[in-house]
């Protein structure tokens, strides 16, 4: 979130990606530990740092394509898919509450983008951001964690509204003129 840093994007990302396998190893030496019947005995000991992990595996694959981290690719990127991690999963809980936090390091990206003179993200983050919010609500939630996170995403979505109106009052967010276009005029 520093300025500049939004170009270094791709290296962030491949830092990033090898910061997983020790993740990866952690999971693997968790999973060796647990009885074979005894997950839902257990999972709640992990389940927090698994849905912040779950996040920053999203917020990975959102920063090397721009797009949502299915819940395979989010396994994957933690090691936990079913032939290395035969006890230890990711819960769907656990992957839509590191979704919430995403939203919210979206918001706070898409502040700093404008520092940084990129003018054309913050949109791109508002349509993602309100595209989950979509989808969050499709889902039938009751009063528990989960819901009070999803709350959060229209806050997060106001915040990116924000900015987004803020860049076209000012017209910073408009598509830049090419030299042909300028001939053509």
């Amino acid at each position: 979130h520093r300025p500049g840093g939004v170009k270094e994007s791709a290296a962030l990302v491949a830092k990033s990606k090898e910061k997983f396998t020790f993740i990866q190893q952690k999971y693997r030496d968790l999973d060796g530990k647990i009885p074979g019947d005894s997950y839902w005995k257990y999972c709640n000991l992990w389940s927090n740092t698994t849905s912040w992990i779950s996040f920053l595996a999203s917020l990975t694959i959102y920063l090397d394509t721009e797009k949502l981290a299915t819940k395979p690719e989010v396994e994957t990127l933690l090691g936990l898919t079913g032939d290395t991690c035969r006890v230890v999963k990711l819960d769907i809980e656990e992957y839509l509450i590191g979704l919430t936090h995403l939203c919210n390091e979206l918001s706070r990206l898409s502040v700093n983008c404008v520092t940084s003179q990129d003018y054309a993200r913050p949109e791109r983050i508002a349509d993602f951001i309100n595209s989950l919010n979509s989808g969050f609500r499709l889902l039938n939630l009751k009063n528990d964690n989960l819901r009070k996170k999803f709350d959060g995403i229209k806050y997060d979505l106001k915040k990116v509204e924000e900015v987004v109106y803020d860049l076209s009052i000012r017209g910073l967010n408009k598509p830049s003129v090419t030299e042909d276009q300028k001939e053509k005029s």
